[in-house]
């Protein structure tokens, strides 16, 4: 607009003659009046470029506030997720269900011919390995039985090696016990040996130690020694008739025979 007065004013300063028609003013003199008369016009135009200017501003202010509150704005009833209950809806229809079924059908199917694949490879393996492995497994079985057989006599060597050493103690003990008198005034005296061999025989049954001293038990040239052979009316043939040393066995490893007396029967 202020474009338009210039050329206007122009016009009118070089003595032309166009007909100008601003806001119902008319431009058409010469001179000093022509000069008055269009400043006059600019003067009274520009107030209402200026309202035309802050209306242009007011229109642009509202647009741009209404797209502000636009982004912030909650979301519409379409633009919303959907609620819980739609959800629920959905997953427990029958259609989701049957397409749920399919799919686990699928991962069951899929599972039974893996492990079907395994069973025929471990079953490949087995027949190229198996006697082999069954072999190694039986003589390691047969290793760990030595080794327990090994250690066990190992054990009864060296308690029999120990026994070997009381042994002469606990036959002379046994030796003074039968010589006890058996009188009142020795009555303190007997059954002091009697506490005695009652320990000893829990010391040799913890040890494992078995004593070879049974009459009347058939004769066993394994366990038994015979110092000799006499009439028995009380025995038969072939028969402990008495115990002169007793015998030891720690578990089934024989420490001592038995010394003994074998009847020959009545005579």
């Amino acid at each position: 607009m202020i474009l338009v007065l210039a050329v206007a004013a122009g016009y009118a300063l070089h003595g032309w003659r166009p007909s100008v028609r601003f806001s119902g003013v008319s431009l058409q003199s010469t001179g000093l009046a022509r000069r008055v008369e269009i400043r006059a016009a600019a003067s009274e135009e520009a107030p209402r470029i200026e309202e035309k200017a802050e209306e242009a501003a007011m229109e642009e202010k509202p647009e741009e506030e209404a797209a502000a509150a636009e982004e912030e704005a909650p979301p519409t009833a379409e633009e919303a997720p959907a609620p819980a209950e739609a959800t629920d809806d959905i997953t427990s229809s029958p259609v989701f269900l049957k397409k749920k079924i399919e799919v686990l059908e699928k991962e069951v199917a899929e599972l039974e011919e893996s492990i079907a694949e395994q069973n025929a490879l471990r079953d490949t393996e087995w027949e190229e390995w198996g006697q082999q492995i069954e072999k190694m497994q039986g003589e390691f079985a047969n290793i760990k039985r030595r080794e327990r057989q090994q250690r066990e006599q190992a054990e009864t060597t060296d308690k029999a090696q120990i026994l070997e050493l009381i042994f002469p103690a606990t036959d002379n003990f046994a030796r003074a016990k039968q010589y006890v008198p058996k009188t009142e005034e020795e009555t303190a005296l007997a059954e002091r040996y009697d506490e005695i061999s009652a320990t000893l025989d829990e010391a040799f049954e913890k040890l494992g130690v078995t004593a070879i001293n049974d009459c009347g038990v058939p004769f066993d040239p394994m366990i038994h020694s015979a110092a000799l052979y006499q009439p028995s009316p009380e025995y038969p043939l072939d028969t402990i008739s008495a115990i002169l040393e007793a015998g030891y066995k720690v578990n089934d490893f024989l420490v001592r025979p038995a010394t003994v007396i074998v009847s020959s029967g009545q005579a």
